[in-house]
């Protein structure tokens, strides 16, 4: 989808940027933030704060907006994706992503997870056509990652283990689950 971008793209939650190099169609690529997100380090590269509410944006004035893993991290996206369509042109597009199962982070910035039907609901509740939708991971592979968070996070405390643990156990439970994944499609 990415590469279907084209034009004044705006990264909502963009943090460092991490994927601004997959944008590479867009004429104008913006990151987008507001400030209490904890994004105020020396690694940020936010352009554009903004108070939680109101876009700094004309309307019908934004090309793309592009938010990976920031959803679940708006308190009020009910106005969040009100001001999306609002600056978004006619035939703009949204590409989102967001986490269903994952455990909580960038606390205490982190509250909700979407099903795919309630995300699909909110949505079109404002005015978006889902053109695309896809859904990954199955259960298991969930659980295998669940797994590997868990170690990861929990297991993972004592300096000498951190390697090791993430060789032996880590790497191998994630190539499980992408090969889950690839047996048994969601």
């Amino acid at each position: 989808m990415a590469p279907r971008l084209k034009g004044k793209l705006i990264d909502l939650g963009c943090g460092t940027k991490p994927y601004q190099h997959l944008f590479t169609n867009c004429s104008e690529y913006l990151g987008l933030d507001i400030e209490v997100s904890g994004n105020k380090d020396s690694k940020s590269l936010v352009d554009i704060y903004y108070d939680g509410r109101t876009f700094p944006f004309d309307n019908n004035s934004i090309d793309c907006f592009f938010s990976s893993e920031t959803f679940e991290h708006i308190f009020n996206l009910d106005e969040i994706l009100a001001e999306i369509n609002r600056t978004l042109k006619p035939g703009g597009f949204l590409l989102a992503s967001c986490p269903f199962f994952f455990p909580e982070h960038e606390v205490p910035y982190d509250f909700a997870r979407y099903t795919s039907f309630g995300l699909q609901a909110l949505l079109k509740k404002h005015g978006f056509e889902i053109t695309e939708y896809r859904k990954t991971g199955s259960f298991l592979s969930a659980m295998i990652q669940m797994t590997a968070l868990y170690i990861y996070y929990f297991i993972n405390r004592i300096p000498f283990f951190k390697h090791l643990l993430f060789i032996l156990l880590i790497t191998p439970l994630l190539l499980l689950a992408l090969f889950i994944d690839a047996v048994f499609p969601a």
